[in-house]
Formats: structure tokens, C-alpha cells, sequence
């Protein structure tokens, strides 16, 4: 039985976690676009986790508990060289944690790899643009990490600043 605390919405978003062989990088992107012919939408995995291997029991079955604690921002440190570093990075990073609830995102994330999704991604839209008046385009959200949306946005700053 699963118990959820009150007021917090249920994640049940699918979750798949990677272990690439030899030289070959898959991007999230390239992993759901495999995945399309071969299993239902729903199916499609939001979040997907690099490993460097499967963590195994004793018996050598799968650990499904040390999964979870192997995911990206799970209450570890981030990655000096990946946190938000401006004050626009900050904002922006704070804006997708709270609508993704993931607890780091970092410069080179983008947001439909950390499990945003098309409505989230409205959303997204809409809180940067009330937030930050500035607009973002559904393309730049689709394929820019936060640290070129962010350097997007200080562009246009000093664009406006200098009329």
C-alpha cells in the first residue's frame, strides 16, 4: 500500500535507468524515440537515469531499493560544476524544481529529460513569463538546457537595457 502525505500530488511517472555499453552515450531524447515503437505511450519513461551499472543482491536480482537512492539529486550534493550559478540560473532552476519536484537541477539539465512533460511545460512557460517577463518558446524548452535558456535571457536583459 502506497501512502501518499496529504496535499502532495501522486508521481507515478515511469522511470528508466540506463547503463551504456562501451563507448555509446544515449540521450534521453534517442532513448524515447526507441522506445515509441516497441511500447504504449504511457509507457514512455519521463525521467531517464545514467548508471555506470545495475546495482544487484546477493541472490543477483535487481536491488530496487538502492535504485532509489542511486537517482540524480536524491539529497546528495550537486555537482559543483552543474549547479546554477547566476541569478537568472537560480531562478530558473528554482522554478522547474518546484514544477518537476525534483530536488537539483543543474545548468547542463533540460527540462523534458528531468520528467517535465507538454503540460508541465505550460506551466513552465507561464511561471517564467509571469516571473521573469520573459517569453520562453516551446522549442527552447524541447531542446536548450537551463544554461542556455538562462543565457537567452540575460541576452535579451541587456538588450533591453541598452535601448
Amino acid at each position: 500500500m502506497l501512502v501518499q502525505p496529504p496535499n502532495q500530488a501522486l508521481d507515478v511517472r515511469p522511470i528508466a535507468y540506463i547503463v551504456p555499453r562501451g563507448d555509446e552515450e544515449p540521450t534521453a531524447i534517442a532513448v524515447r524515440k526507441h522506445l515509441r515503437g516497441r511500447c504504449p505511450e504511457w509507457l514512455i519513461p519521463t525521467k531517464i537515469i545514467r548508471l555506470e551499472s545495475v546495482p544487484l543482491t546477493a541472490e543477483k536480482t535487481i536491488d530496487r531499493a538502492r535504485l532509489a537512492t542511486m537517482q540524480p539529486g536524491n539529497g546528495g550534493p550537486a555537482p559543483a560544476t552543474d549547479s546554477p550559478r547566476s541569478e537568472t540560473e537560480l531562478a530558473l532552476a528554482a522554478i522547474w524544481r518546484t514544477i518537476l519536484k525534483v530536488p537539483h537541477v543543474g545548468v547542463n539539465d533540460r527540462f523534458f529529460e528531468l520528467g517535465g512533460n507538454s503540460l508541465l511545460s505550460i506551466e513552465m512557460i507561464t511561471r517564467v513569463e509571469r516571473e521573469t517577463a520573459f517569453r520562453l518558446s516551446p522549442r527552447q524548452v524541447m531542446f536548450d538546457t537551463l544554461g542556455q535558456i538562462a543565457s537567452r535571457m540575460a541576452e535579451e536583459r541587456q538588450k533591453v537595457a541598452s535601448l
